[in-house]
């Protein structure tokens, strides 16, 4: 059976970055055009935005949303490896349109179990013979986990279809 996950996905790519050195990025100017959620292998990250300053370690997971602006340095202890997850929903079946989401360090309780998840996205994406099922399911086993432990505010006046029925609830029913 063949499925193309285009029809979820405007891009979904795991790249594992690994320094010898400190290394620094600047991401102030260039908003992230892709969510990224980037598992901290070895070493040290200090993720600073324009309002606040992250550190992450060995077994942290960092979110780093779509449009956001940040300057990253990676410091090497001797080294520094990340997995990064990148991705985009289809803007018509997004489910992360109307929230907005803060650059967070997420703890998860089943890092190792995510991060096999991981391995089994980049084992798949790109092979002629991977299952593109194993990658969908991999990845909504990351996502279902990193957001059910991400902080995030709903825009309620980005849905005018709802708006309505929240207003009605939110005056009758408190």
């Amino acid at each position: 059976m063949k499925y193309n996950h285009k029809k979820i996905f405007s891009l979904i790519a795991s790249i594992k970055y690994s320094y010898d050195k400190t290394i620094d990025f600047n991401y102030m100017n260039n908003p992230r055009p892709c969510h990224n959620f980037a598992f901290m292998l070895e070493g040290k990250g200090i993720i600073t935005t324009d309002k606040q300053i992250i550190t992450i370690e060995k077994g942290d997971v960092l979110y780093i949303p779509k449009n956001t602006t940040y300057s990253a340095v990676w410091t090497a202890t001797p080294e520094v490896v990340f997995h990064s997850l990148h991705f985009n929903f289809q803007p018509n079946i997004d489910p992360l349109l109307n929230k907005t989401i803060e650059i967070q360090k997420i703890r998860v309780d089943d890092f190792d179990v995510l991060y096999a998840s991981l391995e089994e996205i980049r084992q798949n994406e790109f092979s002629a013979d991977g299952n593109p099922f194993f990658v969908l399911s991999a990845f909504y086993r990351i996502f279902g986990s990193i957001l059910a432990n991400t902080e995030y505010k709903t825009n309620l006046s980005n849905n005018n279809a709802i708006l309505p029925a929240v207003t009605y609830i939110e005056n009758n029913f408190n």
